[in-house]
């Protein structure tokens, strides 16, 4: 079994160290990291992708990475299944305005009381806030600011509703970025998928590892 994780909109690929660690007992994991100077647009992103996806895989994208892991699924038949975890096909509220500001937010490093109000939850570790500031600190701010610009501009509605390979949504109850309004504009796309809710902040792979890699394990041997 090989998973292929998707990043959020870091893009690094270092946040998900933890998730990798609690499924590397029963499945081959392999990390993309997307450029961290370069812009690229979701297509391009795909296109780098596409040639390594070489055999079967599930694929479980996160956050930004929503949309690269539908269009990936859309042409690559290797994506047998896939699982969307703070995912969203249709803007997050409040993205077209913070889009306005370009690159402006991202040019200091986010104070720790943020990161845990929007990201990773109250109840974070030190460590946790220190590796997501790591991630975030190693991307352009014009690198981060395109990507919010195409989160902003993002419809994948249609392109979802005509994936024919099982699927399952994680969301996070306690996610201040992706509304429940949002989140159940994605499941109305696609009813026969499987909907799993947890008591969780947005990054919940990172926030809670072990609970979304045994809901992972459970759906890909179903």
């Amino acid at each position: 079994m090989k998973l292929l994780l998707l990043p959020g909109m870091d893009g690094t690929g270092e946040l998900f160290a933890p998730f990798a660690a609690e499924v590397s007992s029963w499945a081959r994991v392999e990390i993309v990291r997307y450029p961290t100077h370069d812009v690229r647009s979701i297509d391009q992103l795909v296109e780098d992708i596409a040639p390594t996806v070489d055999e079967p895989v599930t694929v479980i994208a996160e956050s930004f990475s929503t949309a690269v892991g539908i269009r990936l699924a859309t042409r690559n038949k290797n994506v047998e299944r896939m699982v969307l975890a703070g995912s969203f096909v249709t803007p997050p509220t409040g993205t077209s305005l913070m889009r306005v500001f370009g690159r402006v937010p991202f040019l200091m490093q986010p104070p720790s009381f943020a990161l845990r109000s929007f990201l990773i939850g109250s109840d974070a570790s030190d460590e946790l806030v220190t590796q997501v500031t790591s991630a975030i600190s190693h991307v352009a701010p014009r690198v981060l600011a395109d990507r919010l610009a195409q989160i902003s501009r993002v419809d994948d509605v249609e392109r979802l509703r005509a994936l024919k390979i099982p699927l399952m949504t994680i969301s996070a109850r306690q996610d201040r970025l992706v509304s429940a309004r949002v989140t159940a504009q994605m499941r109305a796309v696609i009813p026969g998928a499987k909907h799993v809710d947890l008591d969780a902040p947005h990054l919940l792979l990172q926030a809670r590892p072990r609970e979304t890699a045994e809901h992972v394990r459970a759906f890909v041997r179903q």
